[in-house]
């Protein structure tokens, strides 16, 4: 639909002003991943959120919060196709990276457990 229209666009601008390693891009492609996700594609949702993924690795950090919720999304997927096993690794990563960065009582780090409670 329109949104991902409007995020392909902003892409295009993203990765021409910054190149492929900037947070922008991996934002934008994390956005892109939502949609695709909310719509059922969940091979494509996997693939956009992958090079967000490597982009906030490199950028940001293992450790940030924004590679926790990538992480912590892609679970969302992997869980939605039945695949538990790598679901309960991406929210683990997920809570690992929110409970040092966040603390405990966050509710960020409550979705990560939120998440690991629906794969058991």
């Amino acid at each position: 639909g329109k949104a991902l229209e409007h995020y392909g666009r902003a892409l295009k601008i993203y990765e021409a002003l910054h190149g492929e390693q900037h947070v922008d891009t991996a934002g934008t492609l994390h956005n892109i991943a939502l949609i695709l996700a909310a719509q059922g594609d969940f091979g494509k949702a996997l693939e956009h959120y992958e090079r967000a993924l490597r982009i906030r690795q490199e950028v940001v950090g293992e450790q940030h919060v924004d590679t926790a919720s990538t992480y912590n999304n892609m679970a969302v997927v992997y869980q939605a196709q039945g695949d538990y096993d790598k679901a309960l690794e991406h929210y683990e990563r997920a809570l690992k990276i929110r409970r040092a960065a966040l603390g405990k009582q966050h509710s960020d780090t409550a979705m990560a457990y939120n998440g690991m409670g629906g794969v058991h």
